[in-house]
């Protein structure tokens, strides 16, 4: 699964990977990507924009995000939280939570970088069940449950030392 707006390198890269398909989600016009996989058309899907990533997710082996500009990318939070391993650009906030061969793999803007890691990763069926499990457990590191403690925690903390009665900062759950 990949996002269109950033896909192109993606989708470029996608005829190397022989036997699969390639579902792209995104809102912008797919004609312009169409012409990038000419041989594999049977094979891509270009599914628009949807609200039911959940489902989609499910039905995915890996997520790519092959992008220029994120923030946080939440996206490939939710990706990782239904135990997909991610393949996206070191971008935005991306490069904080996206460990190579943890819970998945930081590629370039790039159609060969990407089709290799790719073909690496789902070569090696454990390595791809370890991918799987470190997304799901990063994802939880960033749960709500985690980081509502988190904050309050640190309000806490901030109350404590508006009041004087702290001398060093309370240490934060890891």
């Amino acid at each position: 699964m990949v996002d269109l707006e950033e896909g192109a390198d993606f989708i470029a890269a996608f005829p190397y990977r022989a036997g699969s398909k390639l579902l792209v989600v995104g809102s912008d016009n797919p004609a312009p990507y169409r012409k990038l996989a000419p041989r594999v058309q049977d094979r891509v899907i270009f599914a628009g924009a949807r609200s039911d990533l959940p489902q989609l997710y499910s039905a995915a082996d890996a997520f790519a995000l092959p992008t220029a500009y994120e923030t946080f990318s939440l996206v490939c939070m939710e990706a990782m939280a239904c135990a997909l391993p991610v393949f996206a650009t070191a971008a935005g906030g991306i490069e904080e939570y996206l460990q190579d061969g943890i819970n998945g793999f930081k590629i370039r803007m790039d159609s060969e970088d990407i089709a290799a890691k790719l073909a690496a990763a789902f070569a090696d069926p454990a390595l791809m069940r370890r991918l799987c499990d470190g997304a799901a457990a990063t994802a939880k590191i960033y749960g709500w449950d985690r980081v509502g403690v988190q904050y309050i925690e640190l309000l806490k903390e901030i109350e404590a030392t508006k009041r004087g009665t702290v001398d060093e900062p309370i240490a934060l759950p890891a």
